[in-house]
C-alpha cells in the first residue's frame, strides 16, 4: 500500500463510524451517546472502534480536526481562484468578512479562523 493512501477496508470502517457518529449526535446529542452506540450502529465491533479512535472524545476531535482541514483547504483554492497574488489589495477586506462568515457558522472565535487562513500572501497584505 502506498504512503498517504488509506486501504479501503480502513476508509468504509472510518466511514460507517461518522455515519454512525452524526446519526446518533442528530437522535441522542453527544453527551448520551456511547462508544457502544456508535459500533452497534456502525456494524462494527468495540475492538475496531478502537484501533481508530481511543474514545468517542477522539473521534470527535477527528471530526472537528477534518472539518477544519476542509474548510481551510477549500478557502485557500476560492482564495487562489479569485484572487491573484498581484491583487493583494483587495485581500485584508475580503478576508476579514470570510473569517467573521466563518467563525459564526463554525461557532468558534474569529481568532481562531483568523489563524487557519493566516499565510504568508495575508501578511503581506497586512491582515
Amino acid at each position: 500500500m502506498e504512503e498517504g493512501k488509506i486501504d479501503r477496508r480502513r476508509r468504509y470502517t472510518l466511514s460507517v463510524i461518522r455515519e454512525a457518529f452524526f446519526a446518533l449526535l442528530a437522535e441522542v446529542g453527544f453527551a448520551k451517546m456511547t462508544v457502544a452506540d456508535i459500533c452497534r450502529r456502525a456494524d462494527i465491533n468495540r475492538g475496531t472502534f478502537y484501533l481508530h479512535y481511543e474514545d468517542k472524545f477522539a473521534l470527535l476531535d477527528a471530526l472537528i480536526d477534518e472539518a477544519l482541514a476542509a474548510f481551510e483547504h477549500g478557502l485557500h483554492l476560492a482564495l487562489d481562484l479569485l484572487l491573484p497574488v498581484h491583487e493583494l489589495v483587495v485581500l485584508p477586506p475580503l478576508l476579514a468578512g470570510v473569517v467573521d462568515v466563518a467563525a459564526h457558522v463554525l461557532g468558534v472565535e474569529r481568532e481562531l479562523v483568523a489563524l487557519l487562513v493566516r499565510d504568508d500572501e495575508a501578511d503581506r497584505a497586512g491582515f
